[in-house]
């Protein structure tokens, strides 16, 4: 029992999660800003919408509940649809710092227990590294933000692909 003397739901306890206040957002004020990158604004409702289409394209990837996916990129809207698209499918976001250096990404990615990585071009280099440090992992899906415009080489899916599911 609550404070009020009532006994909440898990619906109630869920609908506060991560994954919710997007759409929740998005049902109260859809025409309202909700992003601004680069000279592009973004209403809830189309953020909202974007996110949904990454979920699901994640999870026609495999990712589940659960799962664990380092993200390794500096701030961008893809790194905001994927992790609000992460939170939607219950798995975890493991978000890695763009300043550190291969030995520490791969680091991460060992005792994380991550089974994707996403990445910007511009650190590409380092994320390649990390994994080929690793030998054998669990990591079985790769994912390429071309913040500087640089398209995905082999073994890496463009994330902005994802969206358009």
């Amino acid at each position: 029992m609550d404070a009020e003397g009532t006994e909440p739901t898990v619906a109630s306890a869920r609908s506060q999660a991560l994954g919710d206040l997007l759409r929740r957002s998005a049902a109260r004020v859809p025409d309202k800003t909700a992003l601004v990158w680069r000279e592009r604004r973004e209403s809830y409702a189309d953020l909202d919408a974007a996110v949904n289409r990454v979920a699901h394209s994640l999870a026609d990837r495999g990712v589940t509940q659960g799962d664990r996916v380092a993200i390794y990129s500096h701030n961008c809207r893809e790194f905001v649809l994927v992790y609000f698209a992460l939170a939607r499918l219950g798995a975890i976001s493991v978000p890695i710092n763009f300043m550190l250096t291969a030995d520490e990404v791969a680091f991460i990615l060992e005792h994380s227990g991550a089974v994707a990585l996403i990445t910007e071009d511009g650190l590409a280099g380092e994320a390649e590294a990390a994994v080929k440090q690793l030998g054998h992992s669990e990591i079985r899906l790769f994912g390429w933000i071309g913040l500087g415009g640089l398209p995905a080489t082999a073994g890496w899916e463009d994330v902005s692909a994802w969206e358009h599911h």
